[in-house]
C-alpha cells in the first residue's frame, strides 16, 4: 500500500471550548465546498461508527485533528419527531481519545484499521430547546444548499485541517459538503456555530440557557446573510 501524498485530518483539542479561532483568509470563498475524497477515506467508516451515534437530523459537525495527540471529534443536533418525550432535542458531543489519523500515518501498511478500532470515544449529551435546535437546522440546511466548487487559482493549499457539516449521517447523495481551504466570514460564523454547539454540551447546566440564547440568535443571523445573498 502507497502511503497517501496529501495528509488531511479533522481537528480537536481535548477541550472543545480551548480551540482556537478560525479566521477569515483573504481571498477567501464564503460558502462551503463540495466534499472531496482523501488519502484516509479508508478509516472514515471506522470514525463515523465511534462517533457518529445519534441520527444528528437537525445538523452535525465533524472536524479532524492535525495535532498528533488530540483526537478527532463530532458535534450532532437532533430531535425527536413523536409525541411526549419522544419529541425531545438534543445535542451530543463525541470525541475521540486519540488521534485517529495519526495512528493511520504512524501504523500505515501494519493494519491500522486495528488499532483505530480499538479506540474509545467520550461521549456528553445535553437537552436542548427546539426553537434552538430548528434555528441550528435551518442554517445547516441554507449552507448546505448555497455550495459551489472549490475555486481554482493555481495557488498549492497544504491540507492540515478538515471540517464538515452533514444533516443526518454522511453520505454524498445528501446534503454533505466542508469547509474551502480558504474560508469566508459566513463559514467561519458556521464553525463557530459548531463549536458553541460543543461548549454548550461541556457547559455546566446553569450555563447553557445563556449558551442556547447566543447559539440561537448567531444562528438566526447568519441564516438571514445566507438567504439575502
Amino acid at each position: 500500500m502507497k502511503t497517501p501524498f496529501a495528509i488531511t485530518f479533522l481537528f480537536f483539542l481535548p477541550v472543545v471550548t480551548s480551540l482556537g479561532p478560525l479566521e477569515a483568509a483573504p481571498r477567501a470563498e464564503d460558502h462551503l465546498v463540495p466534499f472531496r475524497t482523501s488519502g484516509f477515506d479508508e478509516f472514515r467508516p471506522s470514525l463515523y461508527k465511534k462517533l457518529l451515534l445519534t441520527s444528528g437530523n437537525y445538523g452535525r459537525m465533524i472536524e479532524f485533528v492535525g495535532e498528533p495527540n488530540r483526537g478527532e471529534f463530532a458535534v450532532s443536533v437532533q430531535c425527536g419527531e413523536g409525541s411526549g418525550a419522544g419529541n425531545q432535542c438534543s445535542v451530543t458531543l463525541t470525541k475521540a481519545k486519540q488521534n485517529l489519523g495519526s495512528i493511520m500515518v504512524e501504523h500505515w501498511g501494519k493494519r491500522p484499521l486495528e488499532l483505530i478500532n480499538r479506540v474509545r470515544a467520550i461521549r456528553k449529551d445535553a437537552p436542548i430547546g427546539r426553537a434552538t435546535a430548528s434555528a441550528i437546522r435551518s442554517t445547516w440546511t441554507k449552507m448546505l444548499r448555497h455550495v459551489k466548487q472549490r475555486r481554482v487559482d493555481g495557488s498549492v493549499v497544504v491540507d492540515s485541517e478538515r471540517i464538515e457539516f452533514c444533516l443526518g449521517h454522511p453520505n454524498q447523495t445528501r446534503l454533505l459538503a466542508e469547509i474551502p481551504d480558504n474560508p469566508g466570514e459566513s463559514v467561519v460564523a458556521l464553525v463557530d456555530l459548531g463549536r458553541l454547539l460543543a461548549k454548550y454540551c461541556e457547559a455546566p447546566e446553569n450555563q447553557r440557557a445563556g449558551l442556547a440564547a447566543k447559539i440561537e440568535l448567531d444562528a438566526e443571523r447568519l441564516a438571514a446573510k445566507v438567504s439575502n445573498r
